[in-house]
């Protein structure tokens, strides 16, 4: 009885993107700087395989609970593309969180995006905005803290005219080491719109600098099945929490 609600709802989610996919609709959930037009002409030489990329993803969030229930996190994230060359966009995001019960958690989020589909020196970006629902459950095995966000997102590109759909499943495994300010994690993350389109592995770890400042650094590896582009990403953020 403890998991059926986020089971049930989970299920919901995912019977509707199966009956609604739109195939041909770029995942905007994703990434859209790996669309094969573009690896295309960042890669004209290249056929068959996969492209490897070497990028950083680098973001600021800060965090403010409200009583025992609420919490609103915000966020500024840069990204780069094109083995760090080119900026791949830039993402601000809010997103109120609701604490259930003590292991179950519901956030609604809404992005701005500010994306470049090809080079970005000297081209204006294109803004796309989403929307997004998260059911997080939490749970301890022993000392091992483990996460489970099943997350749906709709996104609309304005310059294209064009929206789109995607569930993404994540899971994360964490283990913080006693007498240390270290928490080493490892996760998984799968995209679903009528198909898999994406999937990501992270593994890095926390380092809680103080009272309210928290530094993650880790390394994520985000392989495209569409676009046949494997991203290699350094990934870093400083979370402040009040």
């Amino acid at each position: 009885m403890k998991k059926s609600l986020t089971i049930i709802l989970a299920t919901f989610i995912c019977c509707a993107a199966h009956a609604q996919s739109i195939p041909d609709a770029p995942i905007l959930g994703g990434d859209p700087s790996d669309n094969p037009i573009d690896l295309e002409h960042r890669y004209p030489e290249m056929e068959g395989g996969y492209f490897h990329e070497f990028n950083i993803w680098a973001s600021v969030n800060v965090k403010k609970n409200f009583g025992e229930k609420w919490e609103l996190m915000g966020r500024v994230e840069t990204r780069s593309k094109n083995n760090c060359h080119d900026a791949s966009r830039i993402i601000i995001r809010v997103m109120p969180t609701y604490s259930v019960c003590d292991w179950f958690k519901v956030g609604v989020g809404a992005d701005y995006i500010a994306n470049w589909s090809g080079p970005s020196a000297g081209h204006a970006a294109t803004p796309i905005c989403r929307a997004m629902l998260d059911l997080t459950e939490n749970f301890a095995l022993g000392g091992v803290q483990v996460s489970v966000r099943e997350r749906y997102m709709y996104a609309y590109d304005f310059e294209a005219k064009s929206h789109s759909h995607v569930v993404r499943a994540k899971a994360t495994v964490s283990y913080p080491i006693a007498g240390t300010r270290l928490t080493p994690y490892a996760a998984g993350e799968i995209f679903y719109w009528g198909s898999f389109p994406q999937a990501r592995a992270f593994a890095g770890t926390k380092v809680k600098l103080g009272d309210h400042l928290t530094f993650d650094l880790a390394y994520l590896c985000q392989v495209q099945m569409k676009s046949s582009l494997c991203n290699h990403v350094a990934k870093a953020a400083f979370t402040f929490s009040f």
